[in-house]
């Protein structure tokens, strides 16, 4: 089994995915911005979930093996706490850690939830009108997917003008809805914690067409299939050296829980 941490965002999370990608268990906390409070105990339920299931009578539930974690990018606080715990139950019980990308997680349930659409905007906020972006078409891998991080700069463009992007951050405006490129607006999808940013900018400088779909996430049982492929083409981490991919540098400022 894969314990799957999702803390980039708003609300932690915590899913179990077999080795084929599938959700055998997941939960989600809806207290705002509890990563510190709840997600060891989410971890915790999770793991005595896992325990149980070795008293049950012909159980599919095996033992835990590898831990999975949000990479980032997303809240600078949120992924700190979830990497360091996924970091510790690696070692503690001594199995591999393997990092996903949310986005593309996201963006890949969507295209699975929606038949009818093709492209998917997967955005976390970063303060103010800047998002963290990342386009997912219909028909990109996995494979094709995680190739992108062992080219050079000279092979990179050419995988740009197929539709693979990496995560970028934006502020959105005119620009980059040029940037989306979009010819037909009834095959789109947007997922994430930032919807209401991309409705505004929508309506400001379009009509948005009712075919536009929208999902909040991001929550951890969307991650089971990256998750899975992972474990299987053995892309772990190297814990000691292993950090969140922040995209821009934390900038302290004033609490929004506490006010200090």
């Amino acid at each position: 089994m894969i314990l799957i941490i999702e803390s980039s965002a708003d609300y932690p999370s915590v899913a179990i995915s077999d080795h084929q990608g599938r959700i055998v268990w997941d939960k989600i906390c809806l207290d705002r911005q509890s990563h510190s409070e709840k997600l060891p105990l989410l971890v915790q339920e999770a793991l005595n979930f896992i325990d149980d299931q070795k008293y049950m009578v012909c159980s599919n539930i095996g033992p835990l093996s590898a831990v999975a974690v949000s990479q980032g990018p997303g809240s600078y606080t949120g992924l700190r706490i979830g990497t360091s715990l996924a970091k510790g139950l690696c070692y503690s019980k001594n199995i591999p850690l393997i990092s996903v990308s949310g986005f593309w997680g996201m963006g890949n349930w969507l295209l699975n939830e929606f038949a009818h659409i093709d492209m998917v905007f997967a955005l976390l906020d970063a303060r103010r009108d800047e998002v963290y972006i990342q386009r997912v078409n219909r028909g990109e891998t996995l494979k094709g997917r995680f190739e992108i991080d062992y080219l050079s700069d000279n092979e990179y463009p050419s995988l740009l003008k197929n539709g693979i992007q990496q995560v970028e951050s934006r502020i959105l405006n005119a620009e980059t809805l040029e940037w989306m490129n979009v010819n037909d607006w009834n095959c789109v999808g947007f997922i994430g914690n930032s919807n209401e940013k991309a409705l505004r900018i929508l309506n400001e400088y379009m009509v948005v067409n009712p075919g536009v779909v929208f999902s909040e996430a991001p929550v951890a049982y969307m991650f089971g299939e990256e998750s899975a492929y992972k474990w299987k083409q053995n892309i772990f981490e190297d814990m000691a050296y292993f950090e969140p991919f922040y995209l821009k540098d934390f900038v302290p400022g004033i609490s929004t829980k506490f006010k200090i």
